[in-house]
């Protein structure tokens, strides 16, 4: 999609794609067929992680880690979707950035719906959003100005994407779970016995319960 031209690392990468609907098993966490999917990677010179809606879906160490050398380029294509003349994605792409630092869990997760104002992120070395409407260009609203064509084959289409929810960890979906059965709870107890509940009913509940309440400051 374009030519870096100034020495970097590309220390991430995120951007939202849609695989076309067929059988897959081979991308961790993956929304269904025909939906929208935001997936990520980050490289720190060591260990590679990739995320899948803002979930980490593997990682690798490399041991020995490469040299800078093996990495670090002047100049080089970046190819997004496919390398000419080889295999290719077969679905949609909507936006795609690069990173010159490694991204953490909590940053990807902030940013994965966002299109971003490159002043006010420094180590964002590329951001092609894909909203040019026509034509081979692709702009990049980063401060580099790393601007890409569209090569090949290669359509525009109406974007259909909304906003992908990130995939909850196991430990919201605990916390979930926990807030939903005290709310059960509450509703029952209200209308068996006709009134709100108190902190004393809370203390008479069973321990589940009044371990949630105690989480939410429902109990001293």
């Amino acid at each position: 999609m374009g030519k870096l031209t100034r020495r970097c690392r590309a220390a991430a990468h995120d951007g939202l794609f849609r695989q076309r609907p067929q059988e897959r098993d081979d991308l961790p966490h993956p929304r269904g067929a025909g939906e929208w999917s935001h997936v990520a990677a980050t490289f720190d010179g060591k260990t590679l992680v990739t995320y899948c809606n803002g979930r980490r879906a593997d990682f690798t160490t490399l041991d020995p880690p490469p040299q800078p050398d093996e990495y670090l380029h002047t100049t080089g294509d970046l190819q997004v979707g496919g390398i000419k003349d080889k295999l290719a994605w077969d679905g949609l792409v909507d936006a795609v950035r690069v990173w010159n630092v490694a991204l953490s869990w909590e940053q990807i997760r902030q940013h994965m719906n966002d299109t971003l104002l490159g002043p006010q992120h420094p180590n964002l070395i590329g951001q092609w959003s894909c909203n040019e409407g026509a034509g081979i260009d692709c702009v990049d609203s980063s401060t580099r100005a790393n601007h890409g064509v569209i090569d090949g084959e290669v359509q525009r289409v109406m974007c259909t994407r909304d906003r992908v929810e990130p995939t909850k960890t196991i430990s919201e979906e605990h916390i979930e779970q926990n807030f939903e059965r005290l709310r059960k709870w509450r509703l029952e107890f209200e209308k068996r016995v006709g009134r709100e509940v108190t902190q004393a009913d809370l203390l008479l509940a069973d321990e589940s319960i009044r371990k949630t309440a105690r989480r939410l400051g429902l109990l001293s």
